[in-house]
């Protein structure tokens, strides 16, 4: 992603004091994406499965995976969320 459609999804996310009040569907870009893939098992070792994906208004970085405990820490907004995958 360049830097200015990042620029431009940051404007666009701004909540503004005479904008629309409340929230609706799809009104923010996604700046972040997080998705999560299961190795197929196989004799095709780079055959992966989907299993779900989530988007963020800000960027978001994957800065650990713990696989013996399945946690999953991401940053986002200055702040660092951990996530129990099962």
């Amino acid at each position: 992603m360049s830097a200015i459609s990042r620029l431009d999804a940051y404007v666009t996310n701004m909540k503004i004091p005479w904008g629309a009040v409340g929230s609706y569907e799809g009104g923010n870009q996604v700046l972040g994406t997080v998705e999560c893939y299961k190795q197929v098992p196989g004799e095709n070792r780079f055959q992966f499965e989907k299993l779900w994906n989530t988007g963020f208004e800000s960027q978001a970085i994957v800065l650990h995976w713990d696989q013996i405990c399945s946690i999953l820490a991401i940053g986002y907004i200055g702040r660092i969320f951990s996530f129990l995958i099962s």
